[in-house]
C-alpha cells in the first residue's frame, strides 16, 4: 500500500501491482531479492517525482541605476550620504573597482545582474557613515548576504590602496609637517613632526571562541573596546595607526606594541624633530611629554603650554573622525575580526576628506542623540585581526616604579630654554607658572 500511495500515473501503479503480485509468491530463498526489487521501486518514483517538481527561481532584484541616484541626490545629500564628494568617490573607485569585479554569468543566473563596484563603494561607505544594512539592502537593491560579502570585499579594497606612512627618515616631509606645526603655535615651536594618541573604540563583549579572555576588553570606564594607537599631523591627517591591543591595554604599553616604536627606538628620528605625547608615555629623545607636578616655573609652565598646543590635533583628529564616521557612535557588533579592519578605513578615509578639505556639516544636535547610547571615546600603519591583552601584574608593577620626575630629556630642556630666552610665556595668569 505504501508503493501504491506513492503512484501518480497508470504506468506506476501498474508496476507497482507486479511487485506486489509477485510478494504473495514469494519463497524464503527470494526474500532478499525482493527486497532489492522493493527499495529499488520505490528510489525510482522519487527519482521520478524529484524531476516533477519545478525549482523556484531566484529573486531578480532591481539593482540600483547608479547615475540616476546620483542626478536625483545632488551634490549635497551625496556628500552627507557617503561623507566623500562625487569627484573623490570617483577617485577611489578608479583605485579599487578592479577588485571588485565579479563574475557577470554567476550573478546574472543568480538574481539576474551583478552588482557593479560603484554600489559596492556606495554601499560601504554608507555603511561606516551609520547607516543600516537593512535600509542598505533596500535602497540599493541586494540580499542581505550579498551586501556582506561586498562589504568586506570593498574595505579590504580600500584598505590595500590607501595607506597610512610616517617619514621617520623623509627630512623634506619632516619639515614640512613641522613646519605646518609651526604655523599653528605662531612659529614658536620648531621640530614637531606630530602628535600622539590613543582612542577607545567601542565595541560587544567578546564571544569566548573569538578571545580566551574576554574580560581584558572592559576598560576602566566599564564598557567594552579595544585600543587604538595614533599619530596624526598639523592638518588632522593620520600619519601611523596601530591596533593590537584590548581596551584595558594603558597608552604606553599599547605604543609599546606598535611596530613603529620598535623602529624609533632603534633609529629615531633625526635631530631636532620629536612627536608630542601626553604624560601618559614615557619621555624620551624622540616622543616629548609634558613636565609633571604644579608650581614648575614660567620655563617649563611655558613649555608645557606650547607643547600641548602641538598635542592636541591628534584629539582634534579623533573629534573629527568620530563624527564623520556614524559606525563609530556606537558600538561594533561585527564579529571581532572585522573590528580592525573597519576602523583603519575609517581612518584612511579621513584622511582623504582632510587632504580634499571636504567638511562634514551634520548638525551636532542630531548627533547627540547616538552618544547617550554609549559612543566612542578618545580620552585615553598597523592593525591584527587577534588583538592582545597585557597582564594587569606586569603593567602595574611597571607604573608603581615609574617616576616621572626622572625622565630626563636634553631636547626637550633645550626647546624650554629656548622659549624662555626668546621672551615666550603662557598667556594670562597660571597657577603652574609660579615657582615651587
Amino acid at each position: 500500500m505504501f508503493l501504491l500511495s506513492l503512484c501518480t500515473n497508470i504506468s506506476e501503479r501498474t508496476l507497482c501491482t507486479n511487485i506486489l503480485e509477485r510478494s504473495m509468491l514469494v519463497t524464503p530463498a527470494r526474500n532478499e531479492r525482493l527486497k532489492r526489487l522493493t527499495a529499488s521501486a520505490v528510489l525510482l518514483l522519487q527519482l521520478q517525482h524529484s524531476r516533477d517538481v519545478v525549482r523556484a527561481r531566484n529573486k531578480r532584484r532591481q539593482r540600483l541605476d547608479w547615475n540616476s541616484h546620483v542626478n536625483d541626490i545632488g551634490d549635497s545629500l551625496f556628500k552627507r550620504a557617503y561623507r566623500l564628494t562625487l569627484p573623490a568617490f570617483n577617485a577611489l573607485l578608479e583605485k579599487i573597482q578592479d577588485d571588485l569585479l565579479t563574475d557577470y554569468c554567476k550573478a546574472s543566473n543568480s538574481s539576474g545582474s551583478t552588482v557593479k563596484p560603484e554600489t559596492c563603494l556606495a554601499m560601504a561607505l554608507r555603511f561606516l557613515a551609520g547607516g543600516q544594512h537593512i535600509d542598505i539592502c533596500f535602497t540599493h537593491g541586494v540580499a542581505v548576504s550579498t551586501f556582506y560579502d561586498k562589504l568586506w570585499l570593498t574595505l579590504e579594497a580600500i584598505n590595500k590602496v590607501e595607506h597610512l606612512s610616517f617619514p621617520i627618515d623623509d627630512l623634506q616631509k619632516l619639515q614640512n609637517i613641522s613646519t605646518k606645526f609651526q604655523e599653528r603655535t605662531g612659529s614658536r615651536f620648531p621640530g614637531c613632526v606630530g602628535a600622539i594618541d590613543g582612542i577607545s573604540i567601542r565595541c560587544r563583549e567578546p564571544f569566548d571562541s573569538e578571545t580566551p579572555n574576554a574580560s581584558q576588553y572592559k576598560n576602566r570606564k566599564g564598557f567594552f573596546s579595544f585600543n587604538v594607537q595614533a599619530i596624526s599631523d598639523a592638518d588632522y591627517i593620520f600619519t601611523h595607526a596601530s591596533i593590537e591591543t584590548a581596551g584595558t591595554t594603558h597608552d604606553w604599553m599599547a605604543w609599546q606594541c606598535s611596530p613603529l616604536f620598535d623602529l624609533l627606538e632603534e633609529k629615531g628620528l633625526p635631530p631636532g624633530f620629536w612627536i608630542a605625547g601626553d604624560d601618559a608615555y614615557v619621555c624620551s629623545e624622540y616622543l616629548l611629554t609634558p613636565y609633571p607636578g604644579k608650581k614648575l616655573g614660567k620655563t617649563k609652565d611655558t613649555f608645557n603650554f606650547f607643547q600641548s598646543s602641538c598635542r592636541i590635533h591628534i584629539e582634534q583628529a579623533f573629534g573629527i573622525l568620530v563624527r564623520r564616521w556614524g559606525i563609530l557612535w556606537r558600538r561594533l557588533e561585527c564579529h571581532m575580526s572585522k573590528w580592525s579592519l573597519i576602523v583603519m578605513c575609517c581612518m584612511k578615509l579621513h584622511n582623504i576628506c582632510q587632504r580634499e578639505r571636504i567638511q562634514f556639516d551634520y548638525p551636532m544636535e542630531r548627533m547627540a542623540q547616538f552618544g547617550r547610547q554609549g559612543a566612542t571615546v578618545g580620552d585615553n600603519a598597523t592593525f591584527s585581526d587577534e588583538t592582545e591583552y597585557v597582564d594587569s601584574a606586569y603593567l602595574t608593577e611597571i607604573w608603581e616604579n615609574r617616576h616621572r620626575h626622572r625622565e630626563q630629556c636634553a631636547l626637550r630642556d633645550l626647546l624650554a630654554a629656548e622659549l624662555s630666552e626668546n621672551g615666550f610665556v603662557r598667556p594670562g595668569y597660571s597657577n603652574y607658572s609660579r615657582e615651587g
